[in-house]
């Protein structure tokens, strides 16, 4: 995807997860098929929204009710890591999920080495920054 394109998308995306979180829900479940374009020009105010709420929960829940839970892939290792005796997860667990989606959409694939254990790459978060060759065709200039 063109760099413009995923920066703005990218950029509304983390505007709804801002707002999510001041209103202390964790989304859970970030990812390319859960960005919604309402129109082709999506360059148009309010053109981009984050879809599909059933995995979204209150953060200060007592329990979590699913712990486990997103896509592979796309969850932070803490999530895939959880424990319910222990703290809660954080709301910035949502930004793993951003940050996969911006890799995928300027490389086209997965930052892990191999798709063969997915899961376990993406719960150890195995990613083998030498091996990345595809981020060489990313420009570093024009972002602010």
């Amino acid at each position: 995807m063109e760099e413009t394109k995923a920066s703005f998308i990218i950029r509304n995306v983390l505007e709804g997860v801002r707002y999510l979180h001041t209103k202390n829900i964790i989304h859970r479940d970030i990812k390319p098929d859960n960005i919604l374009f309402r129109s082709d020009n999506i360059f148009e105010k309010n053109q981009i929204a984050l879809a599909d709420f059933g995995l979204a929960t209150f953060n200060d829940v007592p329990l979590y009710m699913f712990p486990r839970c997103g896509s592979p892939g796309y969850v932070a290792p803490e999530v895939y890591s959880f424990d319910a005796s222990k703290e809660h997860y954080q709301l910035k667990s949502d930004l793993y999920g951003v940050g996969v989606t911006l890799y995928v959409m300027l490389t086209g694939k997965f930052p892990y080495p191999g798709n063969k254990e997915l899961c376990y790459e993406n719960k150890e978060c195995i990613i083998d920054m030498n091996k990345i060759f595809s981020l060489n065709k990313v420009s570093s200039e024009g972002n602010e």
